[in-house]
This record gives C-alpha cells, structure tokens and sequence, in this order.
C-alpha cells in the first residue's frame, strides 16, 4: 500500500514536467480497482477483489473492523483473473473462479483455472474445472457450472473427498443457478431451441422442468419460505431476425408465478407492450425479481420508460414505483424489515449514489453523497449493514455501512493527476438528441489539442468517477493521463448507451440502420470547437473501443477535414461483413455498408493507429487487417498494433501500458503543433 501511494505521488509531483514518451510508462502505477463484494447473509463477514497493478487479488475481512486479510492472488501479468466471488451465509466458507471473460489460449497456467474453494481452515483449493460457483445457504454444498452441465460437490475440508463427491446434476447449456433459501434446491436456466425453460433440481433427487411453452423463460427467484418461484417470461418472437438484425429488440414480458410442489405457472403481471428483452436487464449482480416478503416482488423495469423498481403483489394487484423520476436503478438489494437499496443516477446521469427505500412506504434515505459513484450494494448480517463499491477519482474501492457509520477498509490513495479538472456537460446534436459527456481540462494555458473518447458496447457509458467495470476504468485513467499530458478529453455518452432511459437506449437509425450516433460526435466536436480559448480546433482527434472503435472510424473517414487523427481500438471496419450481415436484406445491407468507414474509405485521409487482439472472436482480426490494406492501397498515413495474445477486450497489463505508449506517441506526432 505504501508503494502505490508513493508511486501516486511521485506521479502527482512530476506528471506536468514528464516528457510524453516518459509519461506513458509506468501509467496505471498505483492503479486499484474493486470488481466485486459479498458480504456473509447471517455473520459480520465481507469478501471482495481488487485488481491491483498487474495482479488480481482477494481479500476478506471481519467485522466491526474490516481489516483486510489477503487469501489469493493471481500471478502478475497472467491474464486470467479471479472473479465470481460467492459467501456462504455464515461466512465460513468462500467460492470463486478463475479463468472467465479474459481466458484465452496461451495465458495463465492451465491447471490454475477453475473452481476454488476457501474452507473455515487450511489454504484455498482448486475444486473443478467451470466456473460461477455458488455456495448453498445452509453451508453443506457448493454448485457450480462447467460446460454447460450443473455441477454439485458437499463442501468438506478434504478438497480430494469433494471432487470425489462431485456430481453432475443437469446439462445442456445450463446458467444462472440460485439456491433456495434453505440450501436443498437450486433453480436454473437451460435453453431448449430458441426458447429457454426454467428447472428445479432437489438435493432429494430428480429435476424437475417448468413448461416454458415456446417463450423465454429467465430470472428464476425463490421466496423467502422457499415454496415459490417466480420468474420472467419473455416472448421470443420479436427477436433480431425480425427486426433485420435490430441490437436491442423489444419484446412483451410477464411475470410468472409458480408453487414448487406444482410447478404449473400463472401470470402475475404483463407489461404494457414490447416492454422487455436482455437488455433491459444489464447486470448479473442483480436479479430483475426479488422477493420483498412471501406475498410481494421487486421487480426492475423500464416499461415506463426508464429502469425503476416496483412493489407487485402476486395477488395482481397493481404495481408501486418505489423509485420515480426520470432516472435510473442498475443495482438493487434487500434490507432486512422490508427495505430495499439501490444505485440510482437521480443525482446526474454519470453519477450513482445509494438510496435506502422503505417498500412499504416509499420513504426514502440517501446514503452516499450525491455527487459519486457507488454502485452494486449487497446487504449482509441479516440484512443489517451493507457493503458496496464506490469510485473516488478513478479508482474504485470498498465501502462498507455498519451502523450509522460509513467505513473504508482500503481508502483511496491520493489522485494522481489532481492538476486535471472534471466536468459534466450536456450536448445536443443537430436533430435535437441531447448526450452526456465529461470534460476533463489539462492543467496551464491553451489552446490545447482535443481528444474525444467512445466507449464501446454501445450499452454502456462513460462516469464522472471511475466506471462500474475495471475495463472502462482503466480507459477513464488513461484520459485523465491525456488530459494531465495535455489533451482537453471528452468522454461521450452517445446515443443508444445506457444511463439515460428507454428511449435513448433504444433510438432508432443507430449502427448498421443510419449512424446516427455520428450526429452526437459532431456535437461533442461542435462543443470543443467553440472553447476556443482552451481548444485549438483544427488538433481534434478521435480514439473509442470496440462499438466506439466502428465510430472512431466511421468519423475519421467521413469527417477527415475536422478530425485530425485518431487511435480504432477493436473496431468494426465493415458492419456488412460481420455478425448478421450477410444475412440483411440488400437494401440493409447497403446501408450497414454506408454506416461504416468502409462505406467511405476513399475520403478517408485522416491519420490512424488500429489496435487489436488476433484471438478476438467478437469482431475478427480480419477487419482490422481490411482497414488497413484499403487506408495503404490509398497511400494513407495507417500503423497497426496487433496483440497476438488478446481477444476482444485487452487483459494483459504489459498490453495496456504498450497500447497507452503507442497510442500516446501516435497522438503526440499528429495532434501537436
């Protein structure tokens, strides 16, 4: 901790005399971020994982002073972290994988992937091959998934008797696994054609199925006296093909009700309309339905146009917005005595805060400050305390409510670049959608050259804090380093991401259907153009991941006389060729063409650095590869950065830091004077 901290400081100290080329080394030095934290149902225990440097590392501490005890690591630079942290109620027990979203060929140790188990006493174990891995309330079992089939072992010190015992309890594609409260049943989810059923395996023995009836059937939850289930059901009809390929395709939901010694369904409520679909329901932490008591649900909804919670009694009796306002809820947990807390962004639309709501009376209580980002809240200790992740600067960290008090177990190390300042602006483009961004201003005198940020997804978006996911934090870093370098930066949260409602999420004439989130870059522009003072506007440039990689060049190709340069990192080249394209109709086609940089190459003579990983199976190597022989074969100014071992997102930290020096290099040669 003393190391990180100095580090910082030096950083501090130094960052505004650095030549470039220094500065991009060593740039996420005293960079920390908290993935995930769990906290013990019936005991004063907490569980969370940092990555920190280039390391992953899982801590636990206990009440009432939460001093960290670290109980695993990964192996620096590895690329394969520790993630899916799972508490028994007692908090004796800890469960996790390793492997997950930055597995790949040739990283890691193959033998470290898997399953691990932390018993009461004696060092963690690998228990399996799979991951997910959920421990039973009543501390007897762990499940967990591994290819596909549910898999089930009691829990015992011995970790060579518990893979002998280990049992496979279903397959075929099962997800989502949830115990019931007593720890002798799980529900899961298991596709069957294009539709998805819901089934019930006891530790008794058999499974048993609920008739999905041709639809979706997600979310299964238990009530409290675990003689319910309640679940969604999502009708599949309006999927992409329908809708040519649409990203984000409405469909009706209701919610369903079932006795688990029938397992026959009823309807409780039905949405007004093509309320529903995945992404209406963004995170794994929190499920869309939860019990508030045996006779009312919490359910997540945006059927009115913007995710809230709601009361819904089972006996159908008409919901209560427990959350009003034209804002959003993306976490959500139970309190003991009928209390609810979620995140919300009421207070702005990249911020979060935490709210304790009474369900019955809707009263409610901030319990963060308005103005930063706390998100994924889990109650703990029979529902009495609470245990979240909250952003300071850029880097996230553990916050834990005991009590009337709010404590820290790792505060915050100083902000590296405190010279840099942040602020939140509203843009609004020429056909009057308005977008959220932040600025981020470099320290001294302008006129300075400009850089606009786009995420990827496009279901996600940029925060004035440290992003709710490591990856995108680790981008929010590397802007604030740009700004301390130099840059004035723009983070846009353009069109068709989330945070902002409905009917932003859903816009149409987005992507392969217009591009129209082009519009929100050449207001973003727009605004930085006009600060004349601080902005030297014809230095301009462009960098974006991903979704923001296809954007980053679309508008270099289209836009080469007002964007000056700019960095495609895992960028769609020809939205024709990929995903569903080669099964549009012509006429969708040609547009998905012309709502690319390809469609446009022949204008494009804006100077590009590609960045990519060969193993992306999200959006081919090959793309990347077309980008830049059709930008040679015009004598453009072109350079690619390839990354034999990453996949879609990067992982290593030795591929961060060469990405950041490149890219930093690049910008330095074609955006200063």
């Amino acid at each position: 901790m003393r190391t990180a901290k100095l580090a910082l400081q030096l950083f501090a100290l130094f960052s505004a005399s650095l030549p470039p080329a220094a500065m991009a080394q060593g740039v996420f030095d005293g960079w920390r971020y908290t993935t995930e934290a769990v906290g013990a149902r019936d005991a004063d225990r907490v569980g969370w994982i940092d990555q920190h440097g280039a390391a992953t590392e899982l801590f636990v501490a206990q009440g009432p002073d939460y001093r960290p005890e670290r109980v695993s690591a990964s192996q620096a630079n590895d690329g394969v972290p520790i993630e899916a942290l799972s508490i028994s109620a007692d908090g004796r027990w800890l469960a996790w994988d390793r492997g997950g979203v930055g597995d790949a060929p040739g990283r890691g140790q193959l033998g470290d992937r898997g399953v691990w188990l932390l018993p009461p006493e004696g060092p963690p174990c690998r228990l399996a091959e799979g991951g997910r891995p959920a421990l039973s309330p009543d501390g007897t079992r762990v499940a967990w998934i591994s290819g596909g089939r549910l898999m089930t072992a009691p829990l015992r010190t011995d970790c060579e008797a518990m893979r002998a015992a280990a049992a496979e309890v279903a397959t075929g594609g099962i997800v989502a696994p949830v115990w019931s409260p007593d720890g002798r049943a799980l529900a899961f989810e298991a596709p069957i054609g294009r539709a998805r059923r819901i089934g019930l395996w006891s530790v008794a023995g058999g499974v048993r199925w609920i008739d999905h009836q041709g639809q979706l059937d997600v979310a299964p939850s238990w009530s409290p006296d675990g003689t319910q289930l309640a679940f969604l059901r999502i009708d599949p009809s309006n999927d992409a093909i329908a809708n040519q390929f649409d990203e984000d395709p409405p469909a009706p939901f209701t919610v369903m009700q079932a006795a688990v010694t029938e397992l026959t369904p009823r309807p409780v409520w039905r949405s007004h309309g093509a309320d529903g679909f995945a992404r209406q329901w963004r995170s794994r932490i929190t499920a869309p339905l939860m019990w508030l008591d045996d006779h009312r649900l919490a359910l997540l909804s945006e059927h009115e146009g913007w995710q809230h919670v709601y009361a819904l009694p089972v006996t159908g009796a008409p919901l209560t917005d427990l959350t009003p306002g034209r804002c959003e809820v993306d976490y959500a947990d139970l309190m003991s005595e009928g209390r609810l807390v979620v995140s919300d962004n009421c207070t702005g639309m990249d911020r979060r805060r935490l709210v304790r709501i009474d369900s019955r009376t809707s009263a409610a209580v901030s319990l963060t400050p308005d103005d930063g980002v706390a998100v994924q809240p889990m109650a703990f200790d029979h529902g009495r305390r609470l245990i979240w992740r909250q952003a300071s600067s850029q880097l996230q960290t553990v916050g834990i409510l005991a009590g009337d008090r709010v404590l820290s177990p790792e505060p915050p190390p100083p902000d590296p670049v405190p010279a840099v300042r942040e602020e939140s602006v509203q843009l609004t483009a020429t056909d009057g959608v308005v977008t959220n961004a932040q600025v981020f201003h470099p320290p001294g005198p302008g006129p300075h050259p400009a850089l606009i940020f786009l995420h990827g997804g496009p279901q996600r978006q940029t925060f004035a804090a440290a992003a709710p996911s490591a990856f995108y934090s680790r981008f929010g870093w590397l802007d604030r380093a740009l700004a301390a370098r130099g840059y004035v930066v723009m983070q846009l949260n353009y069109r068709s991401g989330t945070g902002q409602g409905r009917d932003f999420r859903r816009i149409r004439g987005v992507a392969r259907n217009g591009a129209g989130e082009d519009l929100d870059v050449l207001a973003a522009r727009a605004w930085l153009a006009g600060r004349s003072s601080e902005v030297d506007a014809t230095r301009i440039g462009l960098w974006g991941d991903s979704w923001g990689g296809w954007l980053t060049a679309l508008a270099l190709a289209r836009h080469s006389d007002l964007f000056r340069a700019g960095v495609v990192i895992s960028g769609v080249y020809d939205l024709s060729e990929t995903s569903f394209g080669p099964g549009l109709d012509p006429a969708a086609r040609a547009l998905a063409r012309s709502s690319s940089a390809a469609g446009w190459i022949d204008q494009w003579r804006s100077p590009v650095l590609i960045v990519h990983g060969a193993r992306d199976n999200t959006v081919p190597y090959s793309q990347a590869l077309e980008m830049e022989a059709a930008l040679r074969r015009r004598g453009r100014d072109v350079d690619l950065l390839g990354f034999p071992r990453e996949g879609h997102a990067l992982q290593l930290e030795q591929d961060w830091e060469e990405m950041f020096d490149r890219a930093a290099r690049f910008l330095d040669r074609t955006l200063r004077p």
